[in-house]
């Protein structure tokens, strides 16, 4: 098996699996099993509300808490979907940590009986989302839940997943043959028969309260360990009904576990945003001119930023927050990604660079002192008990750019979703958000500044706390 070694945070490294993914059920901090967080139905920060004229724009945080049914209709034909940013912070106040997840729970909960719901998360761990699940199906939602067959094997015994897909079988017994609901893993990439993983994030409501045709994607999966281990993000959009069939149709394509015609797939109609579905197989050409990432990088140019874009001094702001960067020497996307990057910061752009796991060829390259010397970095991890392991750490995936892109002085570009550079990510089911409006691009930019310039304080090393051979990376997704 291919190696890859990635720099920590104690100066060491260490060498992992090219292709390895440490399942989320390792996280000694979160008890996935456990229930003991209160959810808050709609809660939300940090959100910024520009999409499509047609979305919500508003959410409403009533309760589903009254006694008679008919209350509960009522309750939930009022509650609408906001759209926009949301994202979440797990060393802050739980609204603030389950920003996400009671995003998503809260749309669960006001589905109204005879509406669909499709659900991508590459880990499913939570009973409290479980139940969320089970109560929609019970009312007559129709519920889909696909997962990664790694998250659900006898080296990682995933009881939630046990408890949703017995729970489906039995309120199942109750429903006609056409409103059963289902959860299933794929083996490896849904929409590739081999290699890869189910590794995507995205969240579909047919109807959500008021709001029809929700689309949430980002990097959240439906763990606890999202919200109190993990940065992350989601954008959500409502009210479009051709992004909402697409993604529909996407799915159920990758219900099949099997190759589809085209793999590559993009809903590109709107100047605002685009959405792509990976793998990165049939439909996808060079690197160069189909990936959103280096095809926008290679166009973009350091200088003569105006109207208002770029640093006040006419440089391109490049702000980003890969989670995992790697890839081998040469022609690998990783590498080519990184290059570029170390060729911007070379001319003059305005760069800062907050990872989780980088591989040490690219850590390398953007540390060398050529040129303007090293790229600005951060490792955003914290290890807060002292023994040497990350207990939380950034799982964005984010990539702005604000300044000059091609001709475009006053240009705005943002990147989001499930997708890692590296391997891996080439090559498993990925949802990729591109956003235009400088709103949205500003809103990411500024999160990913800050906790550049603050980033979460780590413990004292407490030596009775190491326990044998460190391994900082123990508890962190490696890919």
């Amino acid at each position: 098996m291919a190696m890859a070694v990635i720099a920590t945070l104690f100066g060491a490294a260490r060498a992992v699996p090219a292709s390895a993914s440490t399942p989320q059920s390792g996280l000694r901090v979160a008890a996935e099993d456990g229930d003991g967080v209160a959810s808050t139905d709609g809660a939300e920060a940090d959100t910024t509300t520009e999409d499509t004229p047609s979305d919500d724009a508003t959410e409403s945080t009533t309760g589903d808490s009254s006694a008679d049914g008919a209350g509960r209709v009522a309750t939930r034909s009022k509650y609408r979907v906001s759209s926009g940013v949301t994202l979440n912070n797990p060393i802050g106040p739980d609204k603030v940590k389950f920003a996400i997840i009671n995003k998503i729970h809260g749309a669960i909960t006001h589905a109204p009986r005879g509406s669909h719901i499709w659900i991508m998360s590459w880990n499913v761990m939570w009973q409290s989302s479980v139940k969320k699940i089970l109560a929609a199906q019970k009312r007559g939602v129709v519920i889909r839940v696909l997962m990664d067959s790694g998250n659900a094997s006898a080296e990682v015994p995933n009881r939630a997943w046990r408890l949703l897909r017995a729970g489906l079988a039995k309120y199942n017994k109750a429903h006609p043959k056409a409103a059963k609901s289902q959860a299933k893993v794929c083996k490896g990439a849904c929409r590739r028969s081999s290699g890869g993983q189910a590794h995507a994030k995205f969240f579909l409501f047919e109807k959500a309260g008021a709001s029809k045709y929700v689309v949430m994607q980002g990097g959240n999966n439906l763990t606890l360990a999202s919200a109190i281990n993990q940065w992350n993000d989601m954008y959500t959009h409502t009210g479009n009904v051709d992004l909402y069939r697409f993604m529909v149709q996407r799915y159920k394509e990758m219900w099949k576990d099997r190759n589809p015609k085209k793999q590559w797939m993009g809903y590109t109609d709107n100047p605002k945003f685009k959405i792509y579905l990976s793998p990165r197989g049939t439909g996808f050409g060079k690197s160069e001119t189909s990936d959103p990432l280096l095809k926008t990088l290679n166009a973009t140019k350091c200088k003569g930023a105006n109207g208002g874009a770029g640093n006040g001094n006419g440089r391109t702001v490049i702000r980003v927050a890969p989670d995992v960067l790697r890839g081998v020497t040469g022609s690998s996307w990783g590498w080519k990604v990184a290059y570029r990057l170390r060729q911007l910061w070379n001319a003059g752009c305005d760069v800062k660079v907050g990872y989780t796991i980088m591989g040490k060829e690219i850590y390398q390259l953007l540390k060398r002192g050529t040129g303007r010397g090293a790229v600005p970095m951060r490792h955003l991890v914290q290890d807060f008990n002292g023994d040497k392991e990350f207990d939380r750490y950034f799982h964005l995936k984010v990539w702005t750019i604000n300044g000059v892109i091609g001709s475009d002085k006053s240009a705005y570009w943002m990147m989001n979703g499930s997708s890692n550079v590296s391997p891996m990510g080439a090559k498993s089911d990925e949802n990729i958000g591109v956003y235009r409006p400088a709103s949205i691009v500003k809103r990411y930019q500024k999160h990913v500044e800050y906790w550049f310039n603050n980033p979460p304080p780590s413990a004292r090393v407490v030596p009775s706390r190491i326990k044998g051979p460190v391994d900082p990376y123990r508890n962190v997704d490696l890919d």
